[in-house]
């Protein structure tokens, strides 16, 4: 024979019940009433190029895009797809602009622009709070200003889904006595040069004098939703960890030597970010240097951003990778697929 449930337990329950219910609908109002986060929408970041100067830039502006091109600027298209707007993920692009004279290619003084950009806070700055640049923009002393508001768009800083690295080059300064009183730049003097792709990256170091600076960021190769997918959880492991995972060690508080070409440009990068103080390599730089150059003038770039992996364009190149190969320079040698 069952036993009757007591009252007091039929009454707790019921509470209970309540009490959960309640918990229930307080949650289901607070998820109504709470806006949900909004997707960003990524815009073509437009590179343009000026024929006078030999300068490119960037902008996001489609006004802007217009009145470039109206006034001489050649538009050369779509270089990656950044926000607008801070997104979680992602850093600002700073661009700082500095006034120059040019002696166009055909002899001719013009007065035009260099531009800079940067994910770093400190190396931004730094160039504000610098020394004018002298003998400049006629002779006078010229400093660097952020250009606009100072934000360019906003960028990954660390590798995510459906991302591309966006590399940095840059063209050293040359300059020309014009006349007795002043200096110009030479075409194409300063220039920052900005890029997803790496064909052109190496093209522009084995064909057109540019230097290699590092990954500036990532970039979005075509037009995508920035939502909540892109969270604080997505954060890189942190400059020391990624460091001495690569086999740096710590001389000093945050300085690292690195045994590898790899590790020392992660360690740089990091250090133009104002993550780390300092960097120094035990590797052979002139070496990598070397290397590289005469990979990059027989049709080969770096292999997802890597100094020792490369893909050839090549035969030629293919076999000299293999030849550096086989004496521990580099790690793999990859044929590029035919388009």
């Amino acid at each position: 024979m069952r036993r009757p449930i007591p009252l007091s337990f039929l009454l707790l329950a019921i509470l209970l019940s309540l009490a959960t219910a309640s918990q229930s609908l307080r949650v289901a109002n607070a998820h109504a009433a709470s806006p949900s986060v909004p997707n960003v929408p990524t815009l073509p970041l437009y590179r343009l190029f000026s024929h006078r100067t030999g300068i490119h830039f960037y902008t996001i502006d489609e006004t802007r895009k217009v009145v470039a091109v109206a006034n001489g600027w050649t538009l050369e298209g779509v270089a990656a797809y950044v926000s607008d707007q801070p997104a979680p993920g992602t850093v600002p692009l700073y661009v700082l602009v500095i006034p120059l004279f040019f002696v166009d290619p055909a002899g001719d003084a013009v007065d035009g622009h260099a531009f800079g950009y940067t994910t770093s806070e400190q190396e931004k700055n730094d160039l504000l709070a610098g020394p004018p640049v002298a003998h400049l923009a006629g002779g006078t002393n010229t400093p660097w200003q952020l250009d606009g508001n100072g934000i360019a768009g906003y960028v990954a800083p660390a590798k995510l889904p459906g991302t591309v690295p966006f590399y940095r080059l840059y063209h050293p300064g040359r300059l020309e006595q014009y006349n007795s009183k002043q200096k110009n730049c030479l075409f194409g003097s300063y220039d920052n040069l900005y890029t997803a792709s790496q064909k052109e990256m190496s093209e522009a170091i084995s064909q057109h004098g540019y230097q290699f600076v590092g990954i500036e960021g990532y970039v979005w190769p075509q037009p995508t939703s920035l939502g909540p997918h892109l969270s604080v959880s997505s954060a890189p492991t942190s400059a020391d960890t990624d460091l001495l995972n690569r086999g740096c060690t710590r001389p000093g508080p945050g300085a690292y030597n690195c045994p590898t070409i790899g590790g020392y440009e992660a360690c740089e990068s990091y250090r133009k970010n104002g993550k780390v103080t300092a960097c120094t390599t035990s590797a052979n730089q002139k070496v990598q240097a070397a290397m590289d150059k005469l990979l990059f003038s027989v049709g080969c770039s770096r292999f997802l951003g890597r100094p020792d992996e490369f893909m050839c364009q090549t035969q030629k190149g293919i076999d000299l990778c293999e030849s550096y190969r086989k004496n521990g320079m580099t790690k793999k040698c990859v044929m590029a697929k035919p388009k």
